[in-house]
């Protein structure tokens, strides 16, 4: 009985224990099996009048997984790109249902295309009734905005058939009347000696449009500061190292004859007898400068990163102390020397001015090295120091003060080191001394156009009688080209999208005689001045055509449909807007009168029971 023990001891240690082992671990698996069971039935959220309607974790969960398998599929929800709320997506999958509109011809096309549907199932590992069932859900939804934003049940009234016809005709009429003119654009500017302004005149203008970007705020006026940086960075030239290259015995004549037969097919059959012409010494030199480059642009990254290598991490960037320095790039430009027998790479800092995104592109070549290091696409310095952790971050480009970035590469294959050394994220200006010349320049135009403007009429009066070249060399601006405008959509010169003044033109035009050709008519109804306050200019208009709507035109483009779109875009978009409201979470809850129930409100599905497909 020993001898039997002792010979298989190992064995029924192993089954015993594993016994042991199990019936250690089934009380603790029955008990999570009963959590789970329990939490499926737990109130999540109450809805219907009175709150009659329970809903439990099992909605709860089943609106997450739906969520998560629609982001897989990069399927947004219409209205709610972004939408990440299952309260939300429930209630519109609810609204969508209630209307009947659940299902729609894509969702079955679908299922009627088995490769589609099993494309689906390998990408999102859930099974295809599943699936259809999610997409059926989102397609109801697509068709209830639609449905809103169109005219339906929601709408009293249907943009497409809102008017009568002759009511519809003379929008039209209004829309599609074509003008053609010539302009002076006469924009203030400041005078060449700044005038002196208080203290207190330069303190009003800056706060009132201190949180405006430049150029966004009224008349243009902003002075909230943009996101700054300062920068450092080392230049490999090319040129040098291509210089090294062709000095060194790598260019030796039994490398340049094996780099010959190598590539006989792109330089030629190599000839015994011949020596190596000029195309296959340019060719191999060419090929070794580009691998030194690669070489050295590998080097100096590596050299870059092994002290940040030591630093800790945190929120998806390197945490620096206080007295962080890292690798002098000056140092890295004596090691690169004696490495590879370059000349002293050039070092260049702006770490005296902050620059602006703009002023990144402008650096003199590093401004359009680029790197492939996050994908085919190059990626140039400016989105590299824009995607710093201080201005935001960017999840793809891990960027930030104190680190170096990755190492770039000119057009010339120059290679080119570089850190942001200082960051200052945007913000509203500390003091008028940050923004005071453009407070001052601002103040300036202010001036300049109350002057205009005062001199409107004169400046209408000598448009008329001496012509618009007059106007333009006394203001040293220029005749623009003739241009022709409407209200469905036209642009003035210099000034861009201005709705009113083009409204203002085509009804000057409309007002005219009708049976006189604008031509024919006298220079004062013709010539006109016109204030644009918002853009601090006058603009000189000279009508000389005008086009209205025709009845062929009109019956054609109406039968094509265009009338009724260009007409009702403006309305649609309104619409959107309103739908937008209409079915947010709020709106939606008001609706349902759905509550949360505040201790299971955050449950979380388990990671097991989101990967199991339903049925």
């Amino acid at each position: 009985m020993f001898k039997f023990l002792r010979k298989y001891n190992k064995y029924i240690l192993a089954v015993f224990g594993t016994i042991l082992m199990v019936t250690f671990l089934v009380p603790f698996a029955f008990t999570k099996f009963l959590a789970q069971s329990t939490s499926r039935g737990t109130k999540w959220a109450t809805l219907g009048p009175d709150g009659g309607e329970k809903l439990t974790v099992t909605d709860l969960d089943n609106a997450r997984r739906e969520l998560r398998l629609l982001k897989a599929l990069g399927q947004a929800v219409p209205l709610f790109d972004d939408l990440d709320s299952p309260e939300h997506w429930y209630l519109l999958v609810r609204e969508a249902e209630s209307a009947g509109l659940v299902g729609g011809m894509a969702v079955s096309q679908l299922a009627q295309s088995p490769e589609a549907l099993g494309q689906l199932v390998q990408v999102t590992g859930e099974n295809p009734r599943y699936i259809l069932q999610t997409l059926a859900k989102l397609t109801g939804i697509g068709g209830l905005v639609q449905l809103y934003v169109g005219g339906s049940p929601y709408s009293q009234s249907l943009p497409s058939g809102r008017y009568s016809d002759r009511r519809f005709k003379h929008i039209a009429q209004e829309r599609f009347h074509r003008v053609r003119a010539q302009f002076v654009v006469i924009e203030a500017s400041p005078p060449d000696e700044p005038a002196a302004y208080t203290d207190s005149q330069l303190q009003e203008q800056m706060d009132k449009y201190a949180e405006d970007m430049p150029g966004a705020g009224e008349m243009g006026f902003g002075y909230r500061l943009p996101d700054r940086v300062k920068l450092e960075w080392l230049v490999v030239s090319a040129d040098s190292v291509r210089a090294v290259v062709a000095d060194s015995d790598e260019l030796n004549p039994v490398a340049l004859r094996k780099h010959w037969r190598r590539n006989a097919g792109r330089l030629g059959q190599p000839q015994a007898d011949a020596d190596v012409p000029d195309n296959v010494r340019d060719d191999l030199l060419d090929t070794l400068t580009e691998q030194k480059l690669s070489d050295i642009s590998r080097s100096g990254y590596n050299q870059l990163r092994r002290e940040q290598r030591t630093l800790g991490q945190g929120g998806g960037s390197s945490e620096l102390p206080e007295d962080w320095e890292g690798l002098s790039f000056t140092q890295l430009a004596e090691s690169l020397q004696e490495t590879y027998g370059v000349s002293l790479p050039e070092y260049h800092a702006a770490g005296g001015q902050w620059l602006w995104q703009k002023d990144i592109a402008d650096l003199e070549d590093i401004g359009l090295a680029t790197t492939t290091k996050f994908g085919q696409l190059p990626t140039g310095l400016t989105a590299l120091v824009m995607a710093a952790k201080e201005f935001g971050g960017d999840d793809t480009i891990p960027m930030q003060r104190g680190l170096a970035g990755p190492p770039l590469e000119g057009d010339d294959g120059s290679i080119y080191f570089f850190r942001v050394t200082d960051t200052d994220p945007s913000r509203a200006p500390r003091s008028i001394d940050e923004v005071r010349d453009a407070v001052v320049a601002d103040l300036g135009k202010l001036d300049a156009y109350q002057h205009l403007s005062e001199s409107t009429a004169v400046i209408e009066i000598q448009a008329r009688e001496l012509g618009l070249l007059s106007i333009a060399m006394a203001y040293d601006t220029v005749v623009e080209p003739t241009r022709s405008l409407s209200r469905a959509g036209s642009t003035l010169p210099k000034i861009g999208q201005q709705e009113q003044a083009v409204e203002l033109i085509v009804e000057h035009a409309r007002s005219l005689p009708a049976n006189t050709a604008i031509d024919e008519l006298a220079e004062e109804h013709r010539t006109f001045v016109l204030p644009i306050d918002d853009r601090l200019a006058l603009l000189v208009v000279r009508l000389t055509s005008q086009r209205p709507l025709t009845e062929t035109s009109y019956t054609q483009q109406a039968q094509t449909g265009l009338l009724q779109f260009t007409i009702t875009l403006p309305e649609t978009t309104e619409r959107r807007n309103e739908a937008v409201e209409a079915f947010s979470f709020d709106a939606l809850a008001d609706r349902y009168n759905f509550s949360l129930i505040v201790e299971t409100a955050t449950t979380q599905p388990d990671e097991d029971d989101l990967d199991e497909p339903s049925s």
